[in-house]
């Protein structure tokens, strides 16, 4: 089947990186799944239909006009980050590069997408960051493939939102023992919430990444995005990011 070029929306973070910085991340629609993956499902490891997945991200692909086809990782809420491009199939939660037209991505349904670049302009990452890579410090990792975390700039893509994420009291404790400083992410209603948006900021900040954007939208509550806390059979969309020409 050939596919043309596509009009799926795409988000594009609001930030002040420089014009050879492309980024984007994706929403549910513009795809070809059905059911609970309706429609542009972009992960082959939720039980989707693996040629309709592969039409996805080729429909996104001819969308973005660029090549996608050894960008996706096998994500498993680890700390590992990996250099791109790479022709290989990587267990990893983290991307970055210096190589032109290499893309960093991520893929999400309620996790933090963050998007990394330099004031440069020669400098891309790509995060998935759920509640398990925050508290094993993926974030922190940066500092081991970027050591001048000063000019950085990130952009968080769409998340759930604290109001969405209730937890309980293991989780609070689990947090609060590793570092009492994560009280400021958490609030008390019946349960306990979780900001997951605070807890990376924090992370981010403690790591000298200071130009922080985004965390607009929230997964949970905006039908645009898959949520795996709605339903934990669903698909997942996309963030990435190159260098461009």
């Amino acid at each position: 089947m050939i596919l043309k070029k596509s009009n799926l929306p795409l988000i594009t973070p609001n930030w002040p990186a420089p014009s050879c910085i492309k980024a984007f991340s994706t929403t549910v629609e513009g795809g070809v799944s059905n059911g609970l993956y309706t429609s542009l499902n972009l992960a082959d490891h939720v039980d989707d239909e693996l040629e309709k997945v592969a039409q996805n991200r080729q429909l996104l692909a001819n969308k973005l006009d660029i090549d996608l086809s050894n960008v996706w990782l096998t994500q498993t809420h680890s700390k590992n980050w990996v250099k791109m491009p790479s022709t290989k199939k990587h267990i990893a939660d983290a991307s970055y590069t210096q190589q032109k037209k290499a893309v960093c991505c991520v893929m999400t349904a309620d996790c933090v997408p963050i998007l990394f670049c330099n004031k440069q302009g020669d400098f891309v990452a790509a995060v998935h960051a759920g509640w398990q890579g925050v508290f094993n410090g993926i974030i922190k990792k940066i500092q081991t493939v970027y050591p001048n975390t000063n000019e950085l700039m990130a952009w968080i893509g769409p998340c759930i939102h604290q109001d969405s994420f209730e937890v309980g009291e293991d989780f609070y404790q689990k947090f609060i023992m590793q570092n009492p400083a994560y009280k400021k992410a958490f609030i008390k209603k019946e349960k306990w919430h979780f900001d997951m948006v605070q807890a990376t900021k924090m992370q981010l900040k403690a790591v000298g990444v200071n130009y922080i954007y985004g965390a607009e939208d929230c997964t949970f509550s905006d039908e645009r995005f898959f949520s795996y806390r709605q339903n934990n059979k669903t698909g997942r969309i996309a963030s990435l990011i190159w260098v461009d020409n």
